[in-house]
């Protein structure tokens, strides 16, 4: 058995409510045990709900990549919801005039608490669905953004309430810098073979452009881009395959790397040079030509051919009309010879 837990241990992680005696109790508002004393909406113990306002907003967005500011919410506020409208591949993401913050600078986090403003956030997610909710009240700004990565019907709702009597901070403190994605690299294989940089547009939410210039994200930074240090190397064609008629040359074909000469999967498919091309040696002294009869194979096992192994069974293997299997090709390739040019001979 367990032991019994000190006096004055929280029952859940989520609750007010204390174990006393080894029994958990219920703790009022008050600071009562069993006392029924309750916080209203504006976090006034036993209050009637009217000594603050409840804010409720929806922030919609169609076109735009990158982190886009939603709402700000102002310090002192308390049961702050936001919730997606409906799954999507994109990211809630909340910050504070401090350090604090959730899913931003293109870091995504994984759900669980955050402590951001002075008050506890919880983020959930599940799947492609996401939400975020806090206690409160806040002790600074809050800045609302999400985090899309391509054109798409997006939608939040989101709720808090604020006191009646709470004064407006300073103006700075409500905005923040947001900024776009990431261009692409300046430079392909360029220069120092892929290094460049790659530019962002940062820009204030305070239209008068009153933001700490301390915080403000950089438009510029050192980037790589090797998509175009790979390019397709050849060797020099074969000698054809055939002394005469129809045969192929063939080469070999490497992806490698302009300067260093690495090989690399980096080329593109669809600009590969051939590996193989057709040859001609001139017309074959033969009557019938076998290339032009059987297939590549069968022509090159032809030209190697030097007599029947087994002289007794090679007839009836022609007869039994065996010759197009590889394995009696291979033992009677003189009689199967034979066999597809009086074939030949009879269509003509």
């Amino acid at each position: 058995m367990a032991d019994r837990v000190m006096d004055g241990t929280s029952c859940g992680p989520y609750e007010a409510d204390l174990c006393v005696n080894g029994r958990c109790q219920r703790i009022g508002c008050d600071g009562i045990i069993s006392s029924s004393a309750k916080e209203d909406r504006c976090g006034v113990c036993n209050g009637d709900g009217l000594s603050c306002r409840i804010v409720r907003g929806d922030f919609n967005h169609t076109k735009g990549m990158g982190y886009i500011e939603a709402v700000v919410i102002p310090a002192g506020a308390r049961r702050i919801k936001v919730v997606e409208d409906k799954p999507s591949h994109s990211f809630l993401a909340l910050k504070d005039s401090s350090e604090g913050s959730i899913n931003s600078d293109w870091k995504i986090e994984l759900p669980g608490e955050f402590e951001l403003a002075g008050t506890t956030v919880r983020y959930v997610r599940r799947g492609l669905w996401e939400k975020m909710s806090a206690k409160g009240p806040t002790k600074a700004p809050l800045h609302l953004m999400v985090l899309l990565f391509h054109d798409q019907s997006y939608g939040i709702h989101y709720e808090y309430t604020v006191s009646l009597n709470t004064t407006q901070g300073r103006d700075e403190d409500l905005y923040i810098w947001t900024h776009s994605s990431w261009q692409d690299c300046s430079v392909q294989c360029g220069g120092d073979c892929g290094q460049g940089v790659h530019k962002r547009t940062v820009s204030c939410t305070n239209p008068q452009g009153v933001c700490d210039p301390l915080s403000q994200p950089t438009q510029e930074e050192p980037c790589e881009n090797h998509s175009k240090c790979y390019e397709w190397k050849t060797g020099d064609w074969s000698k054809c395959s055939s002394s005469c008629g129809k045969g192929l040359q063939s080469r070999v074909v490497q992806c490698m790397h302009k300067l260093t000469g690495r090989h690399g999967n980096d080329c593109s498919v669809a600009l590969r040079p051939p590996t193989y091309r057709p040859c001609h040696r001139g017309t074959c002294n033969e009557k019938i030509n076998v290339n032009t009869i059987t297939s590549p194979r069968l022509a090159a096992l032809t030209y190697k051919c030097m007599g029947d192994q087994w002289t007794v069974y090679c007839r009836v293997i022609r007869e039994k009309n065996l010759c197009q299997d590889m394995r009696w090709y291979q033992r009677c390739c003189e009689t199967c010879r034979d066999f597809y040019a009086n074939q030949m001979l009879n269509k003509s």
